[in-house]
């Protein structure tokens, strides 16, 4: 598989963002509630950029295969966002807040990633995808009960299924690693930022 490879090549960073103290903290239930409102805040920002990344980045892939992979996110995606708009209601989450630079640069690698090629594209992407499945399952026993239940969709088997379908994609790349594992290590770098700027509540720009 593709995507172990590229895991393989970057598992102390992988480990730094799967277990990175923000995760740990919304697993042991200890994470104040301020900064996973924060964190739902900049999340609803980077999807509305991601999915616009995916739709751009479907003009360069074989025809089935964009259309597994937009049937699979953009058709799918139903349950992840009612989880979160519950989250947001209960919250008390008001607004659609302004991207910190951590987000604006994050969804900017994501929109060039796009243009270059699909097996760029889904090397960026996987980090995020594949790596929530594996924080899904560590905090779905959060004592925590809003931290549990966001846990839950991302350690679901739709969940599960969704991303089989980009790691199935990605196989599909008949090239050379050194061609996509910059993207993929880069995306890395960004969701490690993506935890700590919730951490520090980055200023938004």
């Amino acid at each position: 598989m593709i995507a172990e490879s590229l895991k393989s090549l970057y598992e102390d960073e992988w480990k730094k963002y799967v277990d990175h103290e923000f995760v740990s903290r919304m697993r042991r239930g200890d994470l104040p509630i301020e900064n996973f409102k924060f964190y739902l805040i900049q999340d609803s920002l980077y999807v509305t950029e991601m999915i616009k990344a995916v739709i751009r980045s479907a003009e360069l892939m074989p025809s089935d295969m964009a259309f597994q992979i937009l049937s699979a996110v953009i058709l799918g995606r139903d349950k992840g966002m009612e989880t979160h708009a519950y989250l947001e209601k209960e919250l008390g989450v008001e607004g659609n807040g302004r991207m910190t630079m951590t987000t604006y640069s994050y969804t900017r690698h994501l929109r060039y990633s796009s243009t270059v090629g699909w097996p760029q594209f889904l090397a960026a992407w996987i980090p995020c995808m594949w790596g929530y499945s594996e924080v899904g399952r560590s905090v779905s026993s959060s004592p925590n009960k809003y931290y549990r239940m966001w846990a839950e969709f991302y350690a679901s088997k739709e969940y599960a299924d969704r991303v089989s379908v980009i790691l199935n994609a990605m196989d599909r790349f008949n090239g050379d690693i050194t061609e996509i594992k910059d993207y993929f290590l880069i995306s890395l770098k960004f969701e490690q930022r993506f935890w700590q700027a919730a951490l520090e509540m980055e200023s938004p720009i």
